[in-house]
């Protein structure tokens, strides 16, 4: 018998959502059990579970819990990992977050999802909705995840009040475009082990939204109401030229060696600097076709979404290891095809005759931090997004050749540390290595 049963009505109960994903997210075995309603009206059931009468309800050794998160910290606090907090002040930040999602952003994402709401209140939902996502926004622009770093209860949380819009729009391209932090954050959650479990497979954020109302179409219909103008006809008027400059951006070409692909490739330049990301390893899994590499998906800040990167890691370290480890990724390659999978850059690794691990960026970097190379980059390069030439496969031996990593284990290129500006050097394990 399991030490741990959900009891509720629908096995799928949205509402339910963080306690699964908590119980998922811990390694803690929950099993679902759909009752009829009316044993939650049971004088016993009252009684002894819930004095409303109500589910859900999780069973436990100790007795029953009801509600959403006093069952889901519970749950979230059994775990090995640290999904719970793992000191006094990350529980404390959990709980705010908590409050938060349920408060906050629940409300107004039920509201714009709720079929059955009239357009004034829809409006008014979403309007509540973006300024909860604005917030959201800019709290991870220097965080990859809500409290420490790592996946904890607190965007269990948020993303479970968030799911709702999801599911019902998709996050439009033009509603996602203001928010690129959140949209990453999404990103990276969705990818996680947890919730891949409990929905059944990554949640892909679509281009377009899904059919209905969009977000934008909601935002356009605001703007009418305050100022009476016809917003999405001001909308498409803006398009046009958008759309003209796009016709006219023609990607460059690599002399003897070959240009970008079609559609609007980065041009290859023989003086690009390195562009080298802080990224964070979401899932690694071994290549089908060659034993001796991984297939990753790496988050590494971009609207775009994760990367797939495939790296010969698998004699050196395993799956679990590298899965949500931050990494150094080379950026600015050429994709090639490994057997089959085409990777898109490069994870940097240190090396001697122990073994390789990729290398270590600072304490408090998140995915998408550039790692600076003073003074070999020319010009000061902007602290986030990719860098938009690709680095010439005539140049690769040269710049091979000068990294590695010193006696103090500082990662270098020639005589450049590598550096997060304001957060602090990368670091290898292997001292006086290889870096490759």
């Amino acid at each position: 018998m399991a030490k741990y049963v959900l009891h509720d009505s629908s096995a799928d109960n949205p509402e339910t959502l963080p306690i699964r994903l908590a119980a998922a997210a811990a390694g803690v075995e929950l099993k679902v059990e759909v009752e009829d309603p009316k044993v939650a009206k049971s004088k016993d059931y009252r009684y002894n579970v819930n004095p409303l009468g109500k589910f859900p309800a999780l069973s436990t050794p100790q007795g029953y819990l009801f509600g959403i998160y006093g069952p889901a910290r519970y749950i979230a606090s059994l775990g090995q990992g640290e999904v719970g907090g793992r000191i006094l002040r990350h529980e404390a930040e959990i709980s705010q977050w908590i409050n938060f999602a349920t408060n906050e952003v629940f409300s107004g994402a039920v509201g714009w999802a709720g079929k059955g709401h009239n357009r004034e209140v829809r409006c008014e939902a979403v309007k509540r909705t973006r300024l909860n996502c604005a917030g959201l926004n800019s709290w991870l622009e220097i965080r990859t995840y809500l409290v420490a770093d790592r996946l904890t209860l607190a965007d269990i949380a948020v993303v479970s009040a968030l799911y709702p819009v999801v599911q019902s729009t998709g996050l439009d391209d033009a509603f996602r475009a203001s928010f690129p932090h959140l949209t990453r954050w999404l990103r990276t959650c969705f990818h996680q082990q947890a919730f891949r479990k409990v929905l059944g497979g990554v949640v892909e954020l679509p281009a377009k939204a899904a059919k209905g109302e969009a977000a934008s179409e909601f935002v356009a219909a605001q703007q009418e109401q305050k100022k009476g103008a016809p917003a999405p006809a001001a909308a498409k008027k803006d398009a046009k030229p958008k759309e003209a400059k796009q016709k006219e951006a023609k990607p460059q070409k690599e002399g003897k060696g070959g240009g970008g692909k079609k559609g609007g490739a980065p041009p290859v330049d023989e003086g690009a600097p390195l562009d080298l990301r802080v990224g964070l390893i979401l899932k690694a899994e071994k290549h089908p076709t060659a034993d001796s590499m991984y297939v990753e998906q790496i988050d590494l800040g971009e609207e775009s979404g994760p990367r797939t990167i495939c790296s010969g890691l698998v004699k050196h370290m395993s799956a679990e290891a590298l899965n949500n480890r931050l990494c150094v990724v080379w950026c600015n390659l050429k994709p090639r095809p490994l057997r089959g999978i085409e990777s898109n850059g490069m994870v940097m690794c240190s090396e001697d005759d122990a073994g390789a691990e990729p290398v270590f960026p600072p304490e408090g970097a998140v995915a998408g931090d550039r790692i600076t190379l003073a003074p070999h980059d020319k010009a000061p390069l902007p602290l986030k997004g990719p860098i938009k030439t690709l680095v010439s496969s005539k140049k690769l031996p040269d710049i091979l050749a000068g990294l590695r990593s010193d006696g103090d284990g500082n990662v270098l290129w020639e005589d450049a540390k590598w550096e997060v500006v304001g957060k602090g050097l990368c670091r290898a394990k292997h001292k006086n290595g290889l870096v490759k």
